[in-house]
């Protein structure tokens, strides 16, 4: 049955979305063809009829504008009130999706005795469509219509909600991060049945978002607290239905294996924490939770001593197994608002209290414009949430994309932000790790092979009691490290040489330490450098060439004289600081992309001797690998010796048939 447009009204505003313009260009329309034949419909608001029939006169008229004017118009219905007309388009919308009927056709007695079968109780839909009165045929071709012009009924009820001034509290990059963590715990497959219990929905932006999230789905399972009878509980219902929820309403705080909760929108520090440790004391064994919060409650520093008590006492139980910081931007309205993430699962209670750990993660660095996530990172944040949660032996196999091991202990006794452990932890663990210890003696081990020694190493595991992580800027105000600039090189300066044993100083770019490459073949003439670069500084034996463009790279010059050009720089290590060359340039290259801040980044340090031991042991590492590559260069120019003398019959070859070599390769029984 066609639609009467008459009785739809629409703002500017409004036809700047429908017809997805600007809203100047509207005005625009306006102003132009007011002296014209064919003048843009009068008043503040546009009849629909009026506005369609313009666009088609002037040649604007697309397929499809009456349904995107109907999506975004408001119905004028004598005797109801724009609020009536609203809920009641909002219920046909989720009958047309629990029915799949066109609704069109229908008359007030068949819509409400087809509400009355999918809503016995009357909790969402039956009231809303009974007060339309004779009017609910009109209305539901005018829901009709509205369908034409979107993928399902929760996408036209979204838009509706934006429309009235609804919008989500929760940016999409956190609701997708919430959903593929949520479903990957579940271990949820497309076309597969879920059950999710959402522990504080209130308006209902979360759940909302997670079926698109995976393309939608049917008869998947929202279990809710009890809501009562009242116009945004029944609102709330309606929503979930849109989307493909069986909404399940289950007493104060429902509980289950899946449980999922936005606790963005409480912005108490100490609120939240109870919230949080409400849905720990209700899970099960075996159950799994995906919470997410401010920054501020979850993984700030709090400086209340009543909140830091909450947050320490929850992350004592050990079930917080997980911790992923993400970029500010996704609460919509506070822009500079950090949030957090909780994944919770059973604590480690066969493992001993002091190995007992969590996984923290501070992604914000790597997030896009308005906090987005490249796809790449929320697979990896995926991947390392389900290794923390399945426990010791599986975060031991797993090699963490972006998480860090922070031992339990460390989370409890911190009382400042949780995120700044992310890279202390990642040293401490890569230093303790027996798994790591045992696999570097056995590398030393498989150095023996003849003719060669074993390196002279002993490599055990240990404690580490005695390193710490101090960032490069607390380590220049201890008088620890000193930062020299790069010099400002022209490109002219210098030349390209083959001979890198000669004369001349090495030119060193941020190319090059990107490569981790300090003999260059780019040489300067010391006399030139000084008439044109009086005030250049040279490198000394030990320092540590960085750069943070266009990724963070470091190298160690061992043997000094060369010249760093910007935007590459030089940190001198102070003698007896306890930080090593060598683990500051490691520590350095494995900062992750993108992350420019140079000042901020930390680096390990140790005590004296552990820095001159580790100095000692990578020199001797180093002299096997020069060998060793000196050893591969030889072969590398045998065998092109031996491809260009048999090719020009130069050359003759005899396997030595006595040798035990030959002897080792030959066939058995040749």
């Amino acid at each position: 049955m066609p639609v009467d447009l008459s009785s739809l009204r629409l703002r500017y505003a409004d036809v700047a979305r429908a017809l997805d313009v600007r809203r100047p260009v509207v005005s625009m329309w306006r102003t132009r063809s007011a002296d014209t034949s064919t003048p843009f419909p009068s008043g503040e608001l546009i009849r629909a009829d009026e506005l369609l029939a313009w666009l088609r006169d002037t040649g604007r008229d697309r397929v499809g504008e009456a349904a995107l004017l109907a999506l975004h118009g408001d119905l004028e219905i004598p005797g109801l009130s724009t609020a009536e007309v609203a809920s009641g388009a909002e219920a046909l919308l989720v009958l047309a999706r629990l029915t799949g009927e066109h609704l069109g056709g229908l008359g007030p007695a068949g819509l409400v005795s087809l509400a009355d079968d999918l809503d016995p109780d009357d909790a969402f839909l039956v009231a809303e469509i009974e007060a339309l009165g004779a009017h609910a045929r009109q209305i539901a071709g005018f829901v009709t219509l509205m369908l034409d012009a979107v993928p399902d009924p929760g996408s036209a009820l979204e838009v509706r909600r934006r429309r009235a001034g609804s919008s989500p509290r929760i940016h999409s990059t956190a609701v997708s991060l919430v959903t593929r963590v949520a479903l990957a715990l579940a271990g949820w497959g497309p076309g597969e049945d879920v059950a999710v219990v959402d522990a504080f929905p209130g308006d209902g932006d979360l759940a909302a978002g997670m079926p698109r999230v995976v393309g939608g789905w049917e008869g998947a399972r929202l279990v809710v607290p009890s809501q009562g009878g009242g116009a945004a509980a029944r609102a709330h219902r309606r929503r979930m239905h849109a989307h493909g929820w069986i909404v399940v309403e289950a007493g104060r705080r429902p509980g289950g294996p899946l449980v999922v909760a936005d606790l963005t929108g409480v912005g108490d520090a100490a609120e939240a924490l109870e919230h949080a440790d409400e849905i720990a004391l209700g899970m099960s064994p075996g159950a799994r939770a995906v919470l997410i919060g401010r920054g501020s409650a979850f993984a700030g520093g709090l400086g209340v001593s009543f909140e830091d008590g909450l947050r320490a006492d929850l992350l004592r139980t050990g079930r917080v197994r997980a911790i992923v910081g993400l970029p500010p931007g996704l609460i919509p309205g506070r822009p500079r608002e950090s949030v957090t993430l909780w994944v919770m699962g059973d604590p480690m209670d066969a493992t001993a209290l002091e190995r007992r750990w969590t996984t923290v993660t501070d992604v914000a660095r790597l997030a896009g414009v308005g906090g987005t996530l490249p796809g790449v990172v929320l697979d990896d944040l995926v991947t390392d949430v389900l290794a923390a949660v399945e426990g010791d032996d599986a975060g031991r196999r797993h090699s963490f994309a972006h998480a860090s091991v922070v031992r339990t202990r460390a989370l409890v006794l911190r009382r400042g932000s949780l995120l700044t452990l992310a890279d202390r932890d990642r040293w401490a663990r890569s230093s303790s790790d027996l798994a790591l210890a045992e696999r570097a003696a056995d590398l030393v081990r498989s150095s023996a092979t003849p003719p060669r020694e074993e390196l002279p190493l002993i490599v055990s595991s240990h404690v580490p009691n005695v390193s710490e992580l101090v960032t490069i800027e607390a380590l220049i105000g201890l008088g620890q490290l000193r930062v020299i600039p790069g010099a400002r090189v022209p490109e002219s300066l210098g030349e390209r040489t083959s001979d890198r044993s000669g004369s001349g100083l090495r030119v060193l770019t941020a190319a090059d330490v990107i490569a981790g490459v300090v003999d260059v073949d780019r040489r300067v003439d010391a006399f030139t450098l000084a008439q044109v670069l009086p005030a250049a500084r040279l490198t000394q034996p030990g320092d540590v060439v960085i750069t943070a463009t266009p990724r963070p790279a470091a190298v160690v010059d061992v043997d000094g004289g060369a010249l760093v050009a910007t935007p590459a720089r030089v940190i001198r290590v102070t003698p007896g600081s306890g930080v090593s060359p060598h683990l500051a340039a490691a520590a350095v290259c494995d900062r992750p992309v993108g992350d420019r801040r140079w000042q901020r980044w930390f680096l390990p340090r140790v005590t004296p001797e552990a820095a001159r031991t580790v100095e000692e042991a990578w020199a001797v590492v180093a002299e096997r690998e020069s060998q060793l590559r000196g050893e591969l260069d030889r072969l590398a120019q045998l065998r092109r010796a031996i491809a260009e003398g048999i090719s020009d019959g130069s050359v003759r070859i005899v396997l030595d048939q006595a040798s035990e070599s030959f002897e080792e390769r030959s066939p058995r029984g040749a």
